[in-house]
């Protein structure tokens, strides 16, 4: 009789092993980055995240375009120190200037751990890439506010 009293816990503890997914309860890790033409060759780029951990993070914003064969390429980036995983956004406007030609641009985000060096490791999964805008005609040379 006694070992029909612990069959019965441990068979349910084993059916709930396999049932319930090993993440149960985490909050899902989410990430976004957009775009916004602000006009006059100003763009707006929003990072925002939520559902990681650590805290003393570097959040990066960055400013892109599509080249040729739809490589991307990066021209402008600024880190805002001291975020946490758990939730959070950076917004900054890049004001292009220079030698004007026709390319799509984009925004990225992403989040860094800091090192006791200063180096920077990204946050597995933090990283957001926004969708292309239309062709606008507008130099390589960043201001960022």
């Amino acid at each position: 009789m006694q070992r029909r009293a612990l069959a019965f816990p441990v068979l349910l503890l084993v059916a709930l092993a396999i049932v319930l997914p090993a993440n149960a309860g985490k909050p899902t890790a989410s990430s976004s980055a957009t775009i916004t033409d602000e006009g006059n060759c100003k763009f707006t780029v929003t990072y925002a995240w939520s559902g990681f951990s650590g805290t003393g993070l570097d959040a990066e914003v960055a400013i892109g375009f599509r080249g040729e064969y739809g490589a991307d390429f990066f021209f402008a980036w600024t880190h805002v120190t001291g975020k946490s995983g758990s939730e959070g956004f950076v917004s900054r406007t890049f004001t292009l200037t220079g030698d004007a030609a026709a390319r799509q641009f984009f925004g990225r985000g992403n989040l860094f751990k800091v090192s006791k060096d200063s180096s920077l490791t990204a946050v597995r999964d933090a990283s957001a890439k926004s969708a292309y805008l239309g062709a606008q005609t507008c130099g390589l040379t960043a201001g960022i506010s």
